[in-house]
């Protein structure tokens, strides 16, 4: 695995909606994933961002996405370790982008936005030393967004990524018309959230149980699967 970062003050800042990116750091990872050539770039307000990495629980949802920390974040990733145009959505599966905008408060994501099309080129890819490119890409939300983007060498996120890789995050759920179960593992870690109710009247009882902590919820009556991250009343992330 190879891995660069540090701060890139030159990167384009942007607005998506109410939410603004001032760019303080910048980051970049190239490699392999799941036998997968990869390059992700890592844009964000972190002035400190590889110090972020180096303490990153990776088993919470913001580490697995590589956006730890709280802030705003823009991620490029694409199918690939070469300069060049990679196009979000493409038909060439090597060379596919992927952009995607993120702001995390108080421990949870407050708002997302992904690129549905558009063009990432990168003009400088060197592994090890530094990355430099620009973009221009529709988000999902009808935000057009266009900039540049650049990050310097740091190993911080060689290392969490390493991390993420070893600790084998593992999410299953199960669904029946009046009852339904969720958990999580992540190294010796296990989050649970269980639901029932009587009939497809009626509201549904969950009791979920989070490091080692039980409680009970309720949610009204849905035909969705409520032990679900974010479709019920239990938290089953890390």
């Amino acid at each position: 695995m190879l891995c660069v970062t540090a701060c890139s003050e030159s990167s384009s800042p942007l607005t998506i909606k109410d939410h603004t990116l001032n760019p303080r750091g910048g980051a970049f990872w190239s490699g392999t994933l799941q036998s997968a050539q990869v390059t992700s770039v890592m844009i964000s307000d972190q002035q400190e961002q590889c110090d972020q990495y180096e303490d990153a629980d990776p088993c919470s949802e913001a580490t697995q996405n590589w956006t730890p920390g709280e802030g705003t974040f823009l991620k490029i990733t694409v199918t690939g370790q070469s300069t060049g145009d990679y196009f979000v959505e493409g038909k060439d599966l090597t060379r596919q982008a992927k952009v995607e905008f993120r702001v995390q408060q108080g421990g949870a994501t407050q708002f997302t936005d992904r690129a549905t099309s558009g063009l990432v080129t990168f003009e400088k890819l060197e592994p090890g030393a530094r990355v430099s490119g620009r973009y221009s890409v529709q988000m999902a939300s009808g935000t057009p967004i266009e900039g540049e983007f650049r990050a310097d060498a740091c190993t911080g996120l060689d290392r969490m990524v390493k991390r993420v890789a070893s600790v084998q995050l593992d999410c299953a759920t199960t669904f029946e018309p009046t009852t339904c179960s969720a958990h999580c593992t992540c190294l010796n870690r296990t989050n649970l959230a269980d639901c029932s109710r009587t009939n497809s009247a009626s509201e549904w009882d969950c009791t979920c149980t989070q490091n080692g902590n039980r409680t009970k919820c309720t949610v009204p009556k849905t035909e969705a699967n409520v032990c679900t991250q974010g479709n019920g009343c239990c938290d089953t992330s890390f």
